[in-house]
């Protein structure tokens, strides 16, 4: 029997990793026959505060999205399923119907909360937050995780049962992240000269990324090949981070040879895949890595760092590198650009993650804790 399931998502959008995850969940369930409803978190800031806030620059909206404490719920349903680990508040100052199965993609905030050279914490208020959040997540019934690692920090960090998680590796799009050719008005949109060599970095400049390492590899790079240029896709996510990467690029003497592009259409973004001769990842804190998997299904060469879930996604089809060395990380990249091989391998690892192995996956879970057949 299907369970009929009640899912809570952080209104978010689909351009983002766990707006993504929760619209191909949905999505794929809803394929499978089975029944979903909806259940809203609801803002209870009063609407003046909610403005004075905003114009001390605070946005206590998307603050009371992220970290509810309170969903429309209703009866009638067999389990009710948190779609992110921050919606967990809901299970310590909210009533929520049992059983409830929480989405745990990653827990660097509150892992790197000491480190302030890492930390995405700009508030007390977000580390009390949290604190709820990971309190809510132990009283779950059952944990789904993007990956081995993150359920490894979860073990260690929370002390959730092992046997009460389910790793659930998420998917990409190989119909539209494939080997393709970059049309020429692309190139020229861009200004992105075809035959230039070309590295590529997608994602925010959140401080966990590491996007310093990534400036100061490609400087070291530049003294071999002189004419790279490296590309920034991705919304910086914090303008602060920004104006200290490009100091960091005026010191380094780069400033001409990089460019900062944000926002940009799925088609266009297969397209800087394609157009990349290498794509290099120096995050090492990640609970999962779409641009991993983009990269590798369009049959980039992959330069990535060694730690957390990034070596379940790149398995051997990629170079992996020890995090924090821009030596190294310069090396491989040269590597790459020179020596990119043969696609194929890359295109293969990729296809191995699919939201179709996602959506059963999270299927069984269901199943395991509502104990259908």
């Amino acid at each position: 029997m299907n369970p009929r399931v009640q899912m809570v998502h952080k209104t978010t959008s689909a351009r983002t990793g766990i707006g993504r995850y929760a619209a191909e969940l949905e999505s794929g369930l809803r394929a499978l026959g089975i029944e979903i409803g909806s259940a809203p978190v609801a803002n209870p800031i009063p609407r003046p505060l909610v403005r004075l806030a905003a114009r001390l620059g605070h946005d206590l909206d998307a603050f009371a999205r992220t970290f509810p404490v309170r969903a429309m719920t209703s009866a009638g349903y067999d389990l009710t399923h948190l779609s992110s680990q921050t919606l967990a508040t809901l299970l310590v100052v909210g009533r929520l119907p049992r059983p409830v199965v929480v989405t745990v993609h990653d827990l660097f905030p509150f892992l790197l909360r000491h480190d302030p050279a890492r930390s995405s914490d700009r508030h007390r208020l977000d580390r009390v937050a949290d604190a709820v959040a990971r309190r809510g997540i132990r009283r779950a019934d059952r944990l789904l995780v993007n990956s081995g690692a993150t359920k490894a920090s979860v073990v260690e960090s929370l002390g959730f049962p092992p046997d009460r998680i389910d790793v659930t590796h998420l998917g990409v799009d190989t119909a539209r992240f494939a080997p393709r050719p970059v049309p020429a008005a692309f190139r020229d949109r861009h200004d992105l000269p075809d035959g230039r060599p070309l590295v590529l970095y997608v994602g925010t400049e959140d401080p966990r990324k590491d996007v310093p390492t990534l400036l100061r590899a490609f400087a070291r790079l530049r003294h071999r090949v002189p004419d790279a240029l490296l590309v920034k896709v991705g919304d910086p996510a914090f303008a602060d981070q920004r104006q200290r990467h490009l100091r960091l690029c005026a010191d380094l003497g780069i400033t001409g040879a990089t460019r900062w592009i944000d926002a940009v259409t799925e088609e266009d973004l297969a397209n800087f895949y394609n157009a990349a001769g290498a794509f290099a990842f120096p995050s090492p804190y990640e609970g999962f890595g779409f641009p991993v998997l983009e990269a590798l299904a369009c049959g980039t060469p992959v330069v990535a760092v060694n730690r957390t879930a990034i070596p379940e996604l790149v398995g051997s089809a990629g170079t992996l590198v020890e995090p924090g060395d821009p030596d190294e990380f310069a090396a491989a990249i040269e590597a790459a650009l020179t020596s990119p091989g043969d696609p194929a391998p890359r295109v293969r690892q990729a296809h191995r993650f699919t939201w179709e192995r996602t959506v059963r996956a999270t299927l069984d879970g269901y199943r395991r804790v509502t104990g259908a057949t």
